[in-house]
């Protein structure tokens, strides 16, 4: 069965706040690493992207800040934007991006988290995931 990524952030933050907390630091963890390897980082997106552990309610939210270059390459300012998703019975995921669209970027962000959110998680990400949950004291 597939794991894609945005199902994976989903099951993280369900019951995030009402678990124990060793599991709770376990799907911490997780989302660290899909923060860290898995969402989008550099190329404009400077400061990688977070995700909101305290925003799950049927959505995800991400955040993230865009520095932006003008047309002779050289970085001209930031925008701050807020990723809104939510399921959709016809397209899979329904995304909203909010912020400022600087230079007509907002086009390129929804396919970039498009794709990376329906990404399917490869054989090294799955491991490295089971492996912290093999460390939790039972």
């Amino acid at each position: 069965m597939k794991r894609l990524v945005y199902k994976e952030i989903a099951q993280c933050l369900n019951g995030f706040g009402k678990m124990t907390q060793d599991i709770q630091d376990k799907r911490d963890d997780i989302l660290d690493y899909i923060e860290k390897n898995i969402l989008p980082s550099g190329s404009g997106f400077d400061n990688g992207c977070k995700i909101l552990r305290e925003a799950f309610k049927e959505k995800i939210t991400l955040s993230f800040e865009y520095h932006h270059m003008d047309a002779m390459g050289g970085y001209c300012g930031w925008t701050y934007h807020t990723v809104i998703i939510k399921s959709s019975l016809l397209f899979d995921l329904d995304i909203r991006i909010t912020g400022k669209d600087a230079n007509g970027d907002k086009d390129y962000f929804y396919d970039v988290f498009g794709d990376v959110l329906m990404k399917e998680l490869s054989e090294y990400d799955i491991n490295y995931i089971a492996s912290l949950f093999r460390q939790v004291p039972k």
